[in-house]
Order: C-alpha cells, then structure tokens, then sequence
C-alpha cells in the first residue's frame, strides 16, 4: 500500500489534472509506474477528493 501512497502524492503535486505541469504520460514516467497502475490510482484520488466535503471544485 505504501507505493500507492507515494504514487498518490507524487500524482497530485506534478498532474496537469491536479493543478501541476506535466501530461499523463510524462507522470508516468517521471514517477516510474505502469500505465495500468497510474490510471488505477489517479482513478482512486479523484473519487478520494470527491468525496472530501471541504475540497474546492
């Protein structure tokens, strides 16, 4: 579990989808996980971000 924490943050801080600079593709590379794997997680964050009533949209 611990990698996809870290994935997690690594996500949030450098996606274009989460205010960073960086495409998709160039995430996954920087951060060194699968395509399957960063979908899964980046899939997992945005329900996670929906769900959290204080979170600006």
């Amino acid at each position: 579990m611990y990698k996809s924490i870290k994935s997690d943050e690594q996500i949030q801080k450098y996606s274009k989808d989460f205010g960073g600079t960086l495409k998709d593709i160039e995430v996954m590379k920087l951060i060194g996980v699968a395509r399957n794997s960063y979908y899964k997680y980046k899939k997992e964050l945005v329900e996670e971000l929906q769900k959290e009533p204080w979170v600006a949209q």
